[in-house]
């Protein structure tokens, strides 16, 4: 299983007028054929995310920030599992989320598996997606994306304070975590491709 083919493009004939930086194809099963991801060696700092964003958008390269995590691990060391992810767009979000209610519903709602079942408390039966909220006109989300991205590069004492640009090609943010073939939820996901659908 792997996702759909979106090369990392060549960045030094790009255009891009990118900070000195590292490109990431380091996986599990050793490196991959092509870069994942690249990333800048320093700080973000405000600004750089939307400028990123723009530069990009016609690559089809999204920026994302990205940090050592509370292990310091940069994306070299992260894990990475492009093998074993799936193209996000081949699952459907509410299926997935009824997958999880079914199967974990009853612990987490029903009760503890060592106490005796609250019929008060049974989930029941997958409830189905909310209704989307009624909003007036919504508003850009790349413009939402840059002010949280200016605040948090701002904030020296944000919980992702000194945190990096990366370049990841995707075609939606939500995609990122497929496209770089994230492992961090192995615990409880093997595919983060079923993830990526639900956001």
């Amino acid at each position: 299983m792997a996702t759909l083919p979106n090369p990392l493009p060549s960045l030094a004939s790009s255009g891009l007028a990118l900070p000195p930086g590292s490109l990431v194809d380091a996986t599990l099963d050793g490196p991959w054929h092509e870069p994942l991801l690249w990333y800048a060696d320093g700080p973000a700092a405000p600004g750089d995310w939307a400028a990123l964003r723009a530069a990009g958008r016609r690559l089809g390269l999204l920026p994302v920030l990205v940090n050592g995590g509370s292990r310091d691990q940069w994306p070299e060391a992260w894990d990475l599992c492009p093998d074993a992810t799936s193209y996000a767009g081949d699952h459907d979000a509410e299926e997935v989320l009824a997958g999880y209610w079914t199967q974990y519903a009853d612990d987490e709602v029903g009760g503890a598996p060592e106490d005796a079942p609250d019929p008060e408390r049974a989930p029941g039966p997958w409830p189905g997606l909310a209704p989307a909220p009624v909003q007036e006109a919504p508003g850009d989300p790349d413009a939402a994306a840059a002010e949280l991205a200016d605040i948090i590069t701002a904030d020296p004492d944000s919980w992702l304070a000194g945190a990096r640009l990366a370049l990841v090609p995707a075609r939606r943010t939500a995609d990122i975590p497929a496209a770089i073939g994230w492992s961090g939820p192995m615990n409880h996901e093997n595919d983060v491709a079923r993830l990526s659908a639900v956001l």
